[in-house]
């Protein structure tokens, strides 16, 4: 999905300060853009045995072919994550790409809106309960707004929740204090469950 060129590296390493009895832990590092997420491999092995240019355990350790083909299966999963990201995801980081090798993926890339969606569907139903109806069209008018708001300044409505900065919300704001139909300057009332 993403139409810019994006630089992509997957390293291994030994963490070296964290060195005991049998060794360092080996580590992956994943770099995207500049941008690191590191990740242990829950290998460790001692220092002298380590090829820092190859980023692989050396030939004379006793389980190097075991410990290398697990590196060459991690790093190959992290291009399949990478890949996958570029193909469904418009915005990801580093980050993302660890949390997908570790299936830690949910609700991260779910877009702003169909969080804030799923809440005014809340609100919808407790209508005549703990909410009025003024104030659910005050939320869909908001959540309306929103969606402006991401595609005049993303280009698109589906903005990952992982993404949304302080910036973000600041530039939402002063959009929404030109915007007709919403006094955004009253904060908005939510039910308490």
């Amino acid at each position: 999905m993403s139409t810019s060129k994006k630089s992509f590296r997957v390293l291994f390493y030994l963490r070296n300060q964290r060195a005991n009895t049998e060794g360092s832990p080996i580590m992956m590092r994943v770099t995207l853009n500049g941008v690191q997420s590191r990740l242990s491999v829950q290998r460790r092995i001692p220092k002298s045995y380590w090829n820092a240019a190859r980023g692989e355990v050396k030939r004379s350790f006793e389980g190097a072919a075991s410990i290398n083909l697990h590196l060459d299966l991690l790093r190959s999963q992290a291009y399949q994550a990478y890949s996958k990201l570029e193909r469904t995801e418009s915005y990801f980081t580093a980050q993302h790409v660890t949390d997908l090798m570790q299936g830690k993926t949910e609700g991260r890339f779910q877009p702003l809106v169909a969080f804030w969606d799923t809440h005014n569907e809340g609100l919808k139903l407790q209508i005549g309960k703990t909410v009025s109806k003024a104030l659910w069209r005050k939320h869909n008018s908001a959540l309306n707004h929103l969606t402006s708001f991401l595609l005049l300044q993303y280009g698109t409505s589906e903005l990952p929740v992982s993404k949304v900065s302080k910036m973000d919300i600041d530039g939402f704001y002063s959009t929404s204090l030109n915007m007709p139909a919403m006094d955004i300057t009253r904060p908005l009332r939510t039910c308490s469950s």
